[in-house]
């Protein structure tokens, strides 16, 4: 399995995908971020799963 900290070519936004809160966080990044500089994954997926792994944080207990 690859490490989640190898280095992507774009920053990586983590967030909670149930949390209205976040999502709408998430669509006003995307509104300003005309470059596309940025790149999201919800905790709940595969790669936020792998991240809170690595750092020994709760994969279902969120608190948002």
């Amino acid at each position: 399995m690859n490490s989640a900290f190898n280095t992507p070519p774009h920053p990586v936004i983590l967030f909670d995908g149930v949390c209205n809160l976040c999502n709408a966080s998430v669509q006003k990044v995307i509104k300003y971020d005309p470059k596309r500089k940025f790149r999201f994954a919800s905790l709940q997926g595969s790669f936020g799963q792998e991240v809170l792994k690595q750092f020994h944080l709760s994969g279902t207990d969120f608190n948002t």
